[in-house]
């Protein structure tokens, strides 16, 4: 069914700045449908929200850019759900989408927006699965087995009972009887579960496109990087697990401090990137390499920016760099 704009609306249900990016290759690569953006999930819907913020003041390549009620509005749990539930059903019957995608189809939000759209509303929707990061290749079914019996046995009957049988807990992200589709970035290595469903590439080009550039680089401005670094020269990106990882792994940050400044003394344009999640300068590199903010996730400076090498911990962000610097060497 067609919208306003003369075009078949899909809606994408994103709690990750990894679902949004995924959903904007989406949007540039697809000019015949008309994409809409709902955040889901999100602790804060003000300036604590960057992403969602970004997105609302840019709009493009989206027809329109939503956000759930927030975690913070001084109301239950339940509350706020009721109050997402509602809004979801409104949207979806204005909205009357082809499609409803979401990079975690575990979440409620998702299987509730399929339950109204294919059940109450009777529309022909499929279901998508956006590209989640490592989780999209590695079944965490094996890795955490006795929370995957927990939350089968115990906290799945208690949704079902509390909100309806349409709820499900698929083994593996976008392995739920709601998705049809699966855009990957590298749907190759989809894990088992995945490999059941249509597997979609989401290609690096969809990226590099006049409109997709001018939007990636007016985010890159709105959140607060004003001009991207220029180099001469080789150059090579560190990009950094957080800092208590980093000590379950290497056992203490000194030690990662030491391969770091190895690899400083070795190249001429180094690079860092801490995790998102970082907000100082653990290692204390500031002023050793040239720091890229550690709020701005890694994948937009792979779409606008260009490195020889990339070197880090096996991570989301390493996996992006295979996909979007398919010239670059990347190392563990």
């Amino acid at each position: 069914m067609s919208g306003v704009h003369g075009k078949p609306n899909k809606l994408l249900l994103v709690s990750t700045f990894r679902h949004y990016f995924i959903g904007l290759g989406l949007a540039l690569s697809d000019s015949k449908c008309a994409y809409h953006l709902v955040f889901i999930d999100q602790k804060f819907d003000d300036e604590r929200n960057p992403i969602y913020q970004a997105a609302l003041k840019l709009i493009k390549p989206f027809y329109s850019v939503r956000c759930l009620p927030a975690r913070t509005i001084g109301l239950s749990k339940s509350k706020i759900r009721s109050m997402g539930f509602k809004a979801l059903k409104q949207i979806i019957g204005e909205l009357k989408p082809v499609e409803i995608a979401t990079g975690n189809d575990r979440r409620l939000e998702f299987q509730y927006a399929m339950h109204t759209a294919t059940t109450i509303l009777k529309l022909n929707v499929v279901g998508g699965f956006l590209d989640d990061g490592t989780g999209s290749y590695v079944s965490f079914q094996g890795l955490k087995f006795r929370r995957y019996l927990s939350d089968r046995l115990i906290d799945t009957p208690l949704k079902k009972v509390v909100y309806g049988m349409w709820y499900t807990r698929p083994a593996a992200f976008g392995a739920s009887h709601w998705v049809d589709n699966c855009y990957l970035s590298h749907p190759l290595l989809a894990a088992k579960p995945l490999q059941k469903k249509k597997c979609i590439e989401i290609k690096p080009g969809y990226y590099h496109t006049e409109l997709g550039q001018d939007v990636l680089r007016d985010l890159v401005d709105i959140l607060g990087l004003k001009s991207l670094p220029v180099n001469s020269g080789k150059s090579i990106l560190l990009v950094l697990p957080h800092s208590s990882i980093i000590k379950e792994i290497y056992g203490s940050l000194g030690q990662v401090k030491k391969m770091v400044n190895a690899v400083i003394a070795d190249y001429e344009n180094v690079y860092l990137k801490y995790h998102p999640r970082e907000t100082d300068d653990p290692l204390e590199l500031e002023g050793l390499a040239i720091m890229l903010p550690a709020a701005i996730p890694a994948e937009v400076f792979f779409t606008v920016m260009s490195f020889d090498q990339v070197l880090g911990d096996v991570s989301t962000a390493l996996m992006s760099a295979k996909w979007l610097l398919p010239n670059c060497e990347v190392n563990f």
